[in-house]
């Protein structure tokens, strides 16, 4: 009897385990099924688009097509072959329709890219076709809370907090900067050095171009050479990448010769958090004896 009973359990195992596996394979083709659904969703004016969203600043006066094209009035362009007279022109493009205009600094909110194209709206209109180079992403560097951690560099042990102080737009070019302030506590043994550091992150990419690589800096004043200028140091935090990596700073001479590697950051917090790091730890002997000579 106890052998007939472990044969029907088995029996009921493998019913159960064959249902378990019919069920995964129809979850697994559920779950496919919706993707292809969603990206088939994703099309504007009868093209696919890609997965690209964000708000977007125009660097420059643009027009709005109403597909991707050659734009209003532009013919096509020669094959290399015919540029070099092999071959016949080929026939131009059909002109894109012009449905619109951005004017230079209005933002606008992407929500797909077609090649070199974005597809572009304000509110809940769908406006049209904006080419990728004369759009910038915007970066919103708000912080909803403090940020603070600790960092061990230049023999002292230091403790920082980071908090969001509002923004600041310059009027030469694009450009927008969130504002911080960083507070520091450093020990070495019984020496203690406290400072503030103005710290700021650009909103929009340092070199206002389509690239999602943005400045961050951290300004110690009154310890430099040049009693006029901080002690500045410049990092680069590319969105896309999720990377920070230190760039320079002035004096270069107050840093160490090898830059400490990049670090990874998935978000503006986890970034400003890590440039802080990397700002202290890549610093020479001169801040630090500035800190302290500041201090007495």
């Amino acid at each position: 009897m106890g052998s007939i009973k472990n044969n029907k359990n088995i029996r009921v195992g493998r019913s159960t385990s064959a249902l378990l596996l019919v069920l995964v394979l129809v979850l697994v083709l559920a779950l496919a099924g919706s993707r292809a659904w969603a990206q088939a969703a994703e099309r504007f004016k009868g093209l696919p688009l890609e997965p690209v969203s964000g708000s977007y600043l125009a660097t420059k006066d643009m027009p709005i097509l109403e597909t991707p094209g050659a734009g209003v009035g532009l013919g096509g362009t020669k094959s290399k072959a015919a540029a070099k007279g092999k071959e016949k022109d080929a026939p131009p493009a059909p002109a894109a329709k012009k449905v619109g205009e951005l004017k230079k600094g209005e933002e606008v909110t992407v929500f797909g890219r077609s090649g070199a194209w974005l597809a572009v709206q304000k509110g809940e209109e769908k406006l049209g076709f904006v080419a990728v180079d004369s759009l910038a992403p915007i970066l919103d560097g708000t912080l909803a809370r403090d940020v603070a951690g600790t960092v061990a560099a230049g023999g002292h042990n230091c403790r920082y907090t980071i908090r969001f102080e509002g923004r600041t737009a310059v009027d030469m070019g694009p450009g927008r900067f969130a504002d911080y302030s960083a507070s520091f506590a450093c020990d070495r043994g019984a020496t203690r050095l406290a400072f503030e550091a103005p710290m700021f992150m650009s909103e929009i990419p340092h070199q206002g171009g389509p690239k999602a690589i943005y400045q961050i800096a951290l300004d110690v004043p009154s310890i430099s050479p040049n009693p006029d200028q901080a002690f500045s140091t410049i990092l680069f935090y590319d969105r896309d990448k999720g990377e920070v990596a230190l760039e320079t700073a002035w004096p270069a001479e107050w840093l160490v010769k090898a830059k400490p590697a990049p670090r990874r950051a998935g978000d503006v917090a986890t970034a400003l958090v890590l440039a802080t790091e990397l700002t202290l730890s890549s610093w020479g002997p001169k801040p630090w004896e500035a800190l302290a000579k500041r201090e007495r």
